[in-house]
């Protein structure tokens, strides 16, 4: 009982945390980035911050809800759980891929997009942290302390960098550039600390046939996310 009761309270510390991170730090940079850019500038930074959301929805398919289902359903089962965190691993590269392509298309067809290519490029780059992040990964194995540790320094660095950095409107191009790299940054940092044989990345080349096509383009995944996937963009 005690045991629960401790993980209670270090799940509700975490989310308390993220919810600080979340919500009290950007009330410290918004207006600062607002008054220096200017409202077209911040504007331009919502835009594409909007556009790229639906490429990260893409990525992430759903997988922090159908495959932090799975992991938490199978803590203890080794074999489960590589084989999810490898499935998730390699579909979120192939629904990269996708996304990169996608982008590419959108950059050069769409005129608002053409007149921002560096501010959405920047942007963009947020979503090569999508891929890695292994937060439904520790959620799923209900630790989120480290989700929240990890995202509080994300935030507080991004922070900090936005205070030096923003000093005039021309430093708009900064503000994503920052939040992607710091976002970054803290991801793979979060990726690489996971525990040694907690959890491993199988092999594509160690399969054949079907089940390497499965492993590579993560289909299994994939198709358990999808109703997921599709509730998503509605609730936003």
């Amino acid at each position: 009982m005690k045991v629960l009761h401790k993980g209670l309270a270090a799940n509700f510390f975490s989310l308390s945390l993220v919810q600080v991170a979340n919500s009290v730090l950007p009330i410290i940079t918004f207006p600062i980035v607002a008054r220096i850019i200017g409202p077209d500038k911040f504007g331009a930074i919502s835009f594409a911050g909007a556009a790229v959301t639906y490429f990260t929805l893409l990525i992430n398919y759903g997988f922090d809800l159908s495959s932090t289902r799975t992991i938490a359903k199978n803590r203890d089962n080794a074999t489960v759980r590589d084989r999810v965190f490898s499935e998730v691993l390699f579909a979120k590269i192939f629904l990269l891929s996708i996304s990169a392509i996608l982008f590419l298309i959108t950059l050069f067809t769409i005129p608002q997009f053409a007149n921002e290519k560096k501010l959405l490029a920047f942007t963009f780059l947020s979503c090569f942290g999508a891929v890695i992040t292994p937060n439904w990964f520790y959620q799923g194995m209900q630790e989120l302390y480290r989700v929240a540790i990890f995202n509080f320094v994300s935030k507080l660095l991004f922070t900090i960098s936005i205070l030096f950095v923003i000093r005039e409107q021309k430093d708009y191009l900064l503000q994503p550039l920052i939040l992607s790299i710091s976002s970054i940054v803290v991801v793979k940092k979060s990726f690489c600390s996971m525990p040694v044989g907690r959890v491993k990345a199988l092999k594509p080349l160690g399969h054949s046939g079907q089940r390497r096509l499965q492993l590579v383009v993560g289909s299994n995944e994939i198709e358990t996310g999808y109703p997921h996937c599709i509730v998503l963009p509605s609730s936003l």
